[in-house]
This record gives structure tokens, sequence and C-alpha cells, in this order.
């Protein structure tokens, strides 16, 4: 998709360099204050030599400025790469041992058809006691 723009982008692109070296052959001469002597050069290849290191500073500006963020990058990685290492081996870990016994109630939902018994009441409960201690001493 990006491919779609960038083409026609570069073919205007370089049609206004082309026509902007081919309009500018004018000769130019440089002097460099501290240094002795000129250099004569087309006035084309000046401008394009420029844009080029300004290119190129710029492009160095900006590499430096992205450097935490790369370096953070790197150690998100490390760290990522870490924490699978740690999650498969506690997976293998998980995987040696025998599963753990699921209670019966957890496996199957509640049967809304069948009611659940009811809590004696203490007063039953009671009453069945004292009988369970009559029947032991009459034995």
């Amino acid at each position: 998709m990006l491919r779609l723009f960038t083409w026609p982008i570069m073919a205007v692109v370089s049609l206004v360099l082309v026509s902007f070296a081919l309009s500018n052959r004018n000769p130019v001469e440089i002097a460099l204050f501290p240094l002795p002597g000129t250099l004569t050069l087309p006035l084309f290849l000046l401008v394009l030599v420029v844009a080029f290191v300004a290119m190129l500073v710029g492009g160095f500006v900006i590499w430096c400025n992205a450097a935490p963020r790369r370096k953070a990058g790197r150690a998100a990685e490390k760290q990522a790469a870490a924490l699978e290492k740690e999650l498969a081996g506690v997976k293998a870990e998980l995987a040696k041992r025998p599963p753990s016994p699921v209670p019966q109630t957890l496996l199957s939902p509640p049967n809304p058809l069948v009611v659940p018994e009811q809590p004696k009441t203490i007063e039953a409960a009671g009453s069945a006691t004292d009988a369970d201690k009559v029947d032991r001493v009459a034995s």
C-alpha cells in the first residue's frame, strides 16, 4: 500500500532534480574562509551535495534521538524471552505432576429437579442423640 504512494512521489522528485540539474549548469566558485584557494563546481552539484549532507546529518540526529527507545525495546525483548522461558519451565513442571482430584460437585451442575435434603433442626438432632445414648446404655 505504501508503495502506491512512494513510487509516484519519487518519480516527481526525480524529475524536479533532473530539471534543476539541467537548468543550473553554470560554474560557481566556492571559497572556504580559513582555507586558501577556491573550488569551482557546477551549481546543481553544489546544491545536491549540500542537500545530501543535510539529509545525512538529519538522519544521524534522528537515529541518536531514537537510541533510548531502541534500548528500551531490546530490554523488553530480553524480558519477554526470559518470561517465555520461565513459562515453558512451569508448563513442563505442571505436565509432570499428576492432575489434582476435582470434587464431583464441581464437575456436575446441580439438578434443579432434585430437592436437596434439609438440615435437621436442633430439636430433631438432640432427640436422635438421646436415642443413641439410650441404645448404648441398654446394650
